[in-house]
């Protein structure tokens, strides 16, 4: 299915956009619970995002804090982009499975046609909203980091 198919599938209103609406509806889409989670992604990934499936209805976007707000932005929007476009990605099982490995290679894997498809829906849903922008509305709320996922992460090495 084309990209712009899955995103008039989604049905969201642009116009009225906002982050946390948007993650909303996308996981209203697709069934499931979408929960966003800023961290030192970065530092210990060398990555700026990452989507990780953790289960059936619960589908987890990690974002590097330290980026700056519309890297931030385009960063999540790419996330959602592989997971809206049915890219494969790591389980949480695989994860699991991997634990005392060199994670960041395994997080720097590419798929270049994944990531061109990924980065051009976050392009294309920017530019759905740049007309009305108000930098207010890209904010988005995430997962306090010290939460369960957390302990779940660092023993996976990833935070």
């Amino acid at each position: 299915m084309s990209m712009q198919k899955v995103i008039d599938q989604i049905d969201y209103d642009f116009d009225q956009f906002s982050l946390d609406s948007f993650i909303s509806k996308v996981g209203e889409w697709g069934h499931t619970e979408i929960k966003l989670c800023a961290c030192d992604l970065y530092s210990n990934l060398n990555a700026f995002g990452a989507y990780i499936p953790i289960r059936d209805g619960l589908q987890m976007i990690f974002v590097d804090e330290n980026l700056p707000h519309l890297h931030r932005l385009s960063t999540i929007l790419h996330e959602i982009g592989h997971y809206v476009l049915g890219h494969e990605a790591m389980t949480y099982e695989e994860l699991c499975l991997l634990r005392g490995r060199n994670i960041k290679a395994i997080f720097r894997r590419d798929n270049s046609a994944d990531e061109r498809e990924a980065e051009l829906f976050a392009h294309t849903i920017i530019s759905k909203v740049q007309d009305n922008m108000s930098y207010s509305r890209f904010r988005a709320s995430c997962v306090p980091v010290g939460d369960t996922y957390k302990r779940y992460f660092e023993g996976l090495g990833i935070l």
